[in-house]
């Protein structure tokens, strides 16, 4: 998650530099830059909403791999199959 962090804080950086110079120029209207920078938040929004699903299935994934290794085992001595 700090990766995707890190890089999506750069771009986001970046697009609002993008919007900001050229409205303090005064050849953005503040619309178009309302508009812009939603945009940049929905995207940024998308993009951190993946990585963190991603790290919800990367969780999931180290969780049942641990339960398999001790699966047999918990099995074994309680006596029925509760993994």
């Amino acid at each position: 998650m700090k990766s995707y962090w890190k890089a999506e804080s750069e771009k986001l950086a970046i697009a609002l530099r993008m919007i900001i110079e050229p409205r303090a120029a005064n050849e953005r209207s503040k619309a178009e830059a309302k508009i812009l920078l939603n945009q940049q938040k929905v995207a940024t929004s998308a993009v951190l909403t993946a990585a963190e699903g991603m790290s919800a299935v990367a969780v999931q994934a180290a969780l049942n791999a641990a339960l398999k290794v001790i699966k047999d085992l918990v099995n074994s001595k309680i006596g029925f199959p509760l993994l």
